[in-house]
Formats: structure tokens, sequence, C-alpha cells
């Protein structure tokens, strides 16, 4: 996959939004347990294991929406 394949789909890009979001979320809540995510490093990992993990299930709520 890659950002192209991302951008040229509305409803993936829409998942693609929400997720990246969530992923923010996630990692900012847990910057008092981990102080290291401070400087922002790995945030990219973390979050397209996010993606990974949640697009499916993002994908499936979007399309109920139709």
């Amino acid at each position: 996959m890659t950002i192209y394949d991302v951008t040229e789909n509305k409803k993936r890009m829409a998942v693609f939004n929400v997720l990246l979001e969530e992923a923010c979320r996630q990692w900012c809540d847990l910057l008092g347990d981990a102080p290291e995510r401070k400087d922002g490093e790995q945030f990219a990992e973390f979050f397209f294991e996010v993606f990974e993990a949640k697009e499916n299930e993002y994908m499936e709520e979007i399309l109920s929406l139709d």
C-alpha cells in the first residue's frame, strides 16, 4: 500500500483521516506513562499499526452509512 492508494479512494481517505486522529489520541494519552514519545519518533510506525488493525472495521462502518 502506498499513500496514493489511499488518496485516490474517497472512502479509504475518510478511514485514513479517522484513524490518524485516533492514533494521535492514543499516542498522546500515553505521554504521561511514556515520556519518550514526546519527540514523536516512531509515531508513523505506530499509526500504520493502528491503520492495519482497524481499517477494515472502519471501512465497514463507512460503507454501512451509504
